[in-house]
């Protein structure tokens, strides 16, 4: 093959000009009469924000939400960096988030007492108990203190909790009353135990899911979710150590309630409500796990 010389210009006939200038044509009339690849993609995502799948707080990643609309990684880009500008979404750093346009994060106050007002009505909590103080509350709702305390005062605006002074809120007895929420039943145990490595790489990969609130489709989240109540079946059918007191015992009888409410407790509709309620079927798993060296649950 001769080689080409740089300097010299192209050649191009007549008959080639005309259809080359009329591609030309139509590409800049579409561009310039209907909207372009990205703000139809945006559009998209707009409507998804609108339509709750992709809630406020939720932060978007691009391969994400590319696989979950089918469209290319690169326009996807660049139509959140778009939504960016509009102000429907918000960027720190490499994060982009849905913005929470007046909206409270998830879990809002009266989630947290809908949790709260279940576990009571299911005798975690039973009347005449003082609730765990705010830090350990949060910890088991993975939530912070400030959410929990606004709960609190909406349950003792309903009558169920009291106030009281260096102690964590009395559950009245009012809180007899409660009708019991709907639950599901306590799964099987798996029919091949899972290895006590696995069991801890579940329960933390949930949290870190929820702490990244980051958008899974929900088939994913409800495998997720479902994965981690086999391994609670696994760990409630595993036998205790002997506790070395009556006061030990009792609080790994309340580590294993605790665990079955929660494995018990059905899925909450919503992306984040389901991430959320994963993260503290997690917790209240971890809890149950063995002290580093011990034997129990290999």
């Amino acid at each position: 093959m001769a080689a080409v010389d740089p300097a010299r210009p192209v050649e191009i006939s007549p008959t080639g000009v005309a259809p080359m200038a009329t591609a030309v044509i139509d590409l800049l009339t579409a561009l310039d009469d209907g909207p372009t690849p990205v703000a139809d993609l945006a559009a998209k995502v707009s409507s998804a924000i609108h339509l709750c799948r992709y809630e406020p707080g939720m932060a978007l990643v691009t391969a994400s939400v590319a696989a979950d609309l089918d469209a290319p990684k690169e326009l996807t880009r660049l139509a959140l960096a778009q939504l960016v500008g509009e102000g429907l979404l918000t960027r720190a750093g490499s994060r982009t988030t849905v913005a929470l346009s007046g909206s409270r994060p998830f879990p809002r106050p009266e989630h947290l007492a809908a949790r709260l007002r279940e576990q009571i009505a299911q005798g975690i909590y039973p009347s005449g108990v003082n609730l765990p103080g705010l830090n350990e509350l949060a910890r088991r709702l993975n939530t912070v203190q400030p959410r929990i305390a606004e709960a609190q005062r909406l349950l003792e605006a309903d009558g169920l909790l009291l106030r009281q002074r260096r102690r964590g809120p009395a559950v009245l007895e009012p809180a007899r009353l409660l009708t019991s929420p709907d639950r599901l039943p306590l799964p099987d145990p798996p029919a091949r135990r899972i290895p006590l490595h696995a069991v801890q790489m579940s329960a933390g990969a949930a949290s870190n899911r929820w702490h990244r609130r980051a958008y899974l489709p929900p088939a994913e989240v409800h495998m997720h979710w479902q994965s981690l109540r086999d391994i609670g079946a696994q760990l409630l059918d595993t036998p205790f150590p002997n506790c070395a007191t009556s006061g030990a015992r009792a609080r790994a009888n309340a580590r294993a309630t605790r665990a079955m409410e929660a494995l018990c407790a059905p899925l909450p509709d919503g992306i984040l409500p389901g991430l959320w309620h994963t993260a503290c079927l997690s917790t209240a798993l971890r809890d149950l796990l063995p002290p580093s060296g011990s034997n129990r649950g290999r």
